[in-house]
């Protein structure tokens, strides 16, 4: 491989291109659409790698760091025609990543409230 083909348009190494943003974009979108509006960061690299991402870790970074607004402005991010959001280790659709903020609340109100928690700690 020639030291050129690390480098992409705008001069960074093993930046991903607007191809690989597109592959990325598209692969997330049918992850989410067959796996009920979730799916983990390990699963995504398996899918990109057989969508033929040689290297997914830049691109699963740029996932997690998206921004919409902020996206629009850079060059080489093309908009993804859906909506998704990323917690801890996971993407999700929208509508899943609510029912998912929603339980996360939820659990941790039962764990702060009297009674909840672990048996004989912070009581």
């Amino acid at each position: 491989m020639d030291a050129a083909e690390d480098f992409d348009s705008t001069g960074e190494p093993n930046a991903p291109s607007r191809q690989d943003w597109e592959v990325a974009f598209r692969v997330l979108r049918e992850q989410l659409s067959s796996r009920e509006g979730c799916v983990s960061t390990v699963v995504l690299g398996r899918a990109l790698r057989n969508n033929g991402i040689r290297d997914p870790h830049p691109l699963i970074v740029g996932l997690q760091l998206y921004d919409p607004e902020s996206s629009r402005e850079r060059d080489g991010v093309p908009e993804p025609d859906f909506s998704f959001r990323h917690l801890g280790r996971s993407f999700y659709s929208e509508e899943r990543y609510t029912l998912e903020v929603k339980e996360q609340e939820e659990a941790t109100a039962a764990f702060q409230s009297p009674g909840g928690g672990s048996p004989g700690y912070l009581r």
